[in-house]
């Protein structure tokens, strides 16, 4: 299960392989070194609090999949790791490429040494051949492993040449045939961040710092800055025009990490106003761009998200058999929590055992008792759940929530033997940082405990109401009308002909 977190990060960041570096002596421009300073930055992520980087040299990826090889093996699995480059297209217009992690994955060892290969697949993706300041004929390759190995016997004076990326201006395609070339050869592996400043250094984002949106093609995130009124809220959400061609989405801050004369990783690294915050499930190109089209609940802050004081953060039910398992448990985003499933998949089931361990049906089992035909037929279903015969009536069941108190204390309500004919048993425990401690325990729903249920119910669960309709709607009902489309052409083609 993949989980909405909100995760910092920086999508552009520059190794000292870049020709734009200025915080690397050169005597240390050895594999060695770029090994070194892949360390020296994802320990300087952890201090900054970033979440999520990107290594985007200048049409290159040798320091890329070297700090992606250092994070998986290395013990920095905590960190995602986006293997990418800056380019600059023919008409000069620059962006910023990002791959998935897993591209790279081959064998599961995440070698930088085994993607020479893979690193020449995308540079040829990008255009055989590049306009180069002193050839206009110049083949765009990967370097081998082992020059990289030899750079250390180089004099310290002739190795900056060899060390640095390509003497590359830009390719010989338009960003849009790049994006073409990209989609044939590595479909749902990557995409494409432009810069929208007009070359100024900074990738998405204006020279204060706020996002700026766009009118994104389908084949990239980013693009050509929309009309006079780019920063409309309305628009930017889709309220004034629905529209599932192409996207209204908001852009990216970066800190345009290149060091300085004096510091391997640069002063500004990490600051809130060099850095974006995306609500992401995994560590795909995919998620990103699912961030950026899906409006105010996953895509750009201008601060650090705060989380809510209260909030449910797992449930575990136990002996009910449920999902073709004896014990079923999952964890909660603080935030917003979607199920979304066919009918008789099990959503029901889980909000069911949240209502039940809250006592949030006591008055549809009083009202049962006098008159059942007075419930409804979501309330007759939640009741049959509980009763002889349903897969939370067996004794042998309970339902345990944990959830987070303000200021930070973690609870763990459990309800033992959940059937309505049973003799049902409340326990409330408490976290003490090493072990479960238990506070008390209760035959009824103990009214004294101030949970806020409904909060969690309506503010953590509920996927469909309020602020959060049009961001699904995008997701979810954009791709299905475009299926739609294309099947009802077919039909028509094969009516026409028949």
């Amino acid at each position: 299960m993949n989980i909405l977190r909100s995760y910092c990060c920086d999508f552009q960041v520059h190794s000292p392989r870049d020709r734009g570096y200025k915080g690397w002596p050169v005597e240390d421009m050895t594999l060695e070194g770029l090994y070194r300073w892949a360390r020296i930055l994802l320990n300087k992520c952890r201090t900054q609090k970033i979440n999520v980087v990107a290594i985007t040299d200048h049409h290159d990826l040798v320091s890329a999949f070297i700090t992606l090889e250092v994070a998986m093996n290395e013990g920095y699995e905590d960190l995602w790791v986006f293997p990418g480059l800056e380019i600059t297209s023919e008409p000069g217009i620059q962006a910023i490429l990002l791959l998935n992690p897993s591209i790279a994955k081959g064998d599961g060892s995440y070698a930088a040494s085994s993607t020479e290969s893979l690193q020449n697949r995308v540079l040829t993706a990008l255009g055989q051949y590049i306009m180069a300041a002193q050839n206009p004929s110049v083949t765009l390759q990967a370097p081998s492993w082992v020059e990289l190995q030899n750079l250390q016997n180089i004099p310290a004076h002739e190795r900056e040449e060899k060390f640095k990326t390509p003497r590359v201006e830009r390719l010989n395609k338009s960003l849009k045939d790049i994006a073409k070339s990209m989609e044939n050869h590595f479909r749902d592996q990557y995409v494409i961040l432009p810069n929208l400043e007009k070359n100024k250094q900074g990738i998405i984002g204006n020279e204060a710092g706020r996002a700026l949106y766009a009118n994104a093609g389908s084949w990239f995130v980013g693009g050509i800055i929309g009309g006079q009124n780019e920063t409309d809220e309305a628009t930017i959400q889709g309220k004034n025009k629905q529209d599932y061609g192409d996207r209204i989405v908001a852009c990216l801050r970066s800190s345009d990490q290149r060091g300085d004369n004096n510091n391997i990783i640069s002063e500004y690294f990490g600051q809130v106003d060099r850095t974006s915050w995306l609500k992401l499930s995994e560590p795909s190109t995919i998620s990103i761009t699912q961030a950026l089209i899906s409006g105010e609940g996953r895509r750009v802050f201008n601060e650090p998200p705060k989380l809510p004081s209260e909030y449910i953060f797992s449930v575990s039910i136990l002996g009910a058999g449920i999902f073709c398992k004896e014990e079923f448990s999952f964890e909660f985003s603080p935030s917003l929590n979607t199920f979304i499933g066919g009918r008789g998949t099990g959503k029901s089931l889980i909000l069911s055992a949240l209502m039940r361990v809250f006592g949030l049906d006591k008055d549809w089992i009083t009202k049962s008792e006098g008159n059942s035909e007075a419930l409804s037929a979501w309330e007759r279903r939640h009741l049959s759940l509980f009763q002889d015969g349903g897969p939370f009536s067996d004794p042998n069941v309970s339902i345990a929530v944990e959830y987070i108190k303000e200021p930070s204390v973690r609870y763990r309500l459990t309800l033992n033997s959940p059937g309505l004919c049973g003799s049902p048993c409340w326990v409330l425990d408490t976290y003490n940082g090493e072990e479960w401690e238990k506070i008390s325990e209760y035959n009824c729903f103990p009214d004294s405990l101030d949970i806020s249920p409904m909060f969690f119910l309506q503010g953590q669960m509920s996927a469909l109401t309020g602020e959060y309709q049009e961001d699904l709607t995008r997701l979810i009902e954009g791709p299905v009308r475009g299926i739609r489309a294309a099947l009802r052409a077919k039909l028509n083609i094969l009516g026409s002909s028949g």
